[in-house]
Order: C-alpha cells, then structure tokens, then sequence
C-alpha cells in the first residue's frame, strides 16, 4: 500500500456475482475457508440474489484500491453479534489489505455507530488473518478447532476499543 492509493468500502451489487464467485472459489481461499467445497455459479447466484436488497447485505462491502476491486468482506449479523467473513483477491495479498478492510468495516460502524460484538473464525494456519485481528486488538481464544476473535464496537455501558 502506498499513501497515494484511493481506498474505499463501497457497496456489493449483483453485478459483482462472478467476481465474487470467483473470489470465493479461489484455491486458497477455500482452504482458510470454514466451508471450502467449491460451489457452483447458479447456486452462487440464487445465494447472492437472497442476501442483496435486503438487511443481511447492509454490511456486505467491496474494498476498492485505485477503482480496483481488492477484496470483500460481510458481516453476518445476529442480533447484536456479527459474524465477520472477508477475503483479498489473490493478486493483492500479502500487503496488509486484510488487516485494512477490517479497519475500515470497524470504522464504518463506527460512523454508523452500530453497537455490535464482532466475531470472526479463523483456522489455525492461517497466519494472514490470525495476524490482521491481532493487530486490531481482537481478543483471541481456541474454540474446537479454530481460533475466535472478538471484538466490541459501541457496546452501551462499554468503552470502544
């Protein structure tokens, strides 16, 4: 990343369906996955169709780097608890955008000020994203065979972190 670069969440749309069908699909990606079959586009298309025009896609965003799309992330939200899912397009990995996107999906509640306890599951050997929560200060704990990480935003009665 360089100082230059135009970044920015902007919504996801239909017209994103096989960008994030292929983003999904990824090798590697499915396998830091928590469900890493590869899916089919139809099935893909009536699932993204479900989640867009309605509440569950009011958190669902495409991270942009120069008009570029880099990335998606999604929070699955349960009444105040959110599930986080994102991934960086293999071209641009490894140069800290996971750690970025997650910045600027906390910092937009912020401005929203949702109040929500995030959370999100992350394989052991997956390194990238282990170190992106750590370094946003998300709590860390070992739940089966996964890594949980958490994270309160604008919780009443508690201190942003």
């Amino acid at each position: 990343m360089s100082e230059k670069e135009l970044i920015y969440l902007r919504p996801a749309e239909y017209a994103d369906a096989m960008l994030l069908f292929q983003w999904r699909n990824d090798r590697e990606t499915r396998a830091n996955s928590l469900h890493g079959e590869k899916i089919v586009y139809e099935d893909h298309v009536r699932w993204l169709k479900s989640v867009l025009g309605t509440e569950k896609a009011k958190h669902f965003y495409i991270l942009m780097v120069n008009n570029m799309p880099t990335g998606q992330i999604r929070l699955s939200i349960d009444q105040e608890t959110a599930l986080i899912s994102y991934s960086i397009d293999v071209r641009f990995r490894a140069r800290g955008y996971g750690r970025l996107i997650l910045q600027m999906m906390e910092d937009k509640l912020g401005e929203e000020n949702e109040h929500l306890h995030l959370v999100g599951y992350v394989k052991k050997e997956n390194i990238a994203s282990r170190r992106a929560f750590i370094a946003l200060k998300y709590t860390e704990c070992s739940e089966n065979d996964l890594l949980r990480y958490e994270k309160r935003i604008g919780i009443v009665g508690r201190p942003r972190e």
